[in-house]
């Protein structure tokens, strides 16, 4: 029950950016290439900066989102778009990787303040 209430907001912002958004942004536009590439560059990579920065501030560096992260991408990979979209896991591993460094200075700087 810890997992769940640790998680359930990252999941939830991951949820709605790869998958939900996704899908129904492809339902309404017939040619939705510059509203994907929006969606695949801006939107994910916002998601994935703003979930690894909340966990790591609350919890400390924790693999598990990571992993969250690798595998709903994955998901939507292969339900929404195609195999190309899976350049964009290394974009999303390097947003992943400052997220957790300015997670990580916010969680040091505000929690060593005397009170």
């Amino acid at each position: 029950m810890d997992v769940l209430r640790k998680y359930w907001l990252p999941v939830l912002i991951y949820l709605l950016t790869f998958l939900i958004v996704p899908y129904f942004m492809m339902e309404q536009v017939e040619d939705g290439l510059a509203l994907a590439i929006i969606d695949l560059f801006l939107l994910n990579s916002i998601a994935v900066f703003l979930g690894v920065c909340y966990i790591t501030y609350k919890y400390g560096f924790d693999w598990v989102n990571l992993l969250i992260i690798a595998l709903l991408y994955l998901l939507s990979c292969y339900t929404i778009w195609n195999e190309s979209a899976l350049v964009y896991f290394v974009l999303y591993g390097i947003v992943a990787g400052v997220g957790l460094l300015v997670g990580y200075l916010f969680r040091k700087k505000l929690r060593s303040r005397p009170q």
